[in-house]
């Protein structure tokens, strides 16, 4: 359900939010806590790290700044940070969601969407290369982020943030923000 639906429900049935008649709110921030483990930590633009799904139901071009964030012990290592952003909804990534031995989502999940698996680097999936929508600077620092315009109607992205090194532990914070205009 949209913004504008909830607004409209809330106008047809005169609901008032803490006496405020005026509903319009801004946009609030999604998080998303990780950690990249032994199994799951598999280096700057693997397929073997956390993986986090991003959609805008709404249509149009959603200016969203993501950021990435060390968290615990980890935010006073001096480790790189880096993430990738990839549209599933190309024609590559539906191969991936719904093609092949090497690949499998949960049942019944759409194509695009659920989380995507890799199998064994010779297999089908390691021919089928995904090219980043965007990719934010690498840094040794507590954080990394970047703005980017993406396209809503159901759309659906991936995030993908990694570690610099394969086989380093650690835990994360991502947040997506709406971002203004330019």
């Amino acid at each position: 359900i949209s913004q504008d639906d909830l607004l409209a429900a809330a106008l047809e049935g005169g609901t008032m939010i803490n006496g405020d008649e005026s509903l319009a709110s801004e946009p609030q921030p999604a998080y998303v806590e990780g950690i990249w483990t032994l199994a799951q930590s598999g280096g700057p633009g693997s397929a073997v790290n956390p993986m986090v799904l991003l959609r805008f139901e709404d249509p149009g071009i959603h200016r969203a700044t993501i950021k990435l964030e060390k968290r615990g012990d980890l935010a006073h290592k001096n480790w790189g940070i880096i993430f990738y952003v990839y549209q599933l909804d190309s024609l590559e990534a539906q191969k991936l969601s719904t093609g092949g031995r090497s690949i499998r989502c949960r049942k019944d999940d759409p194509v695009g969407s659920g989380r995507i698996w890799f199998g064994c680097p010779d297999d089908d999936a390691e021919e089928l290369r995904l090219t980043p929508k965007g990719k934010s600077r690498g840094t040794r620092h507590q954080n990394t982020k970047m703005t980017v315009s993406l396209r809503g109607s159901g759309r659906s992205y991936l995030i993908l943030p990694c570690l610099e090194k394969p086989g380093m532990t650690g835990n994360f914070l991502i947040t997506v923000t709406s971002a203004p205009n330019a």
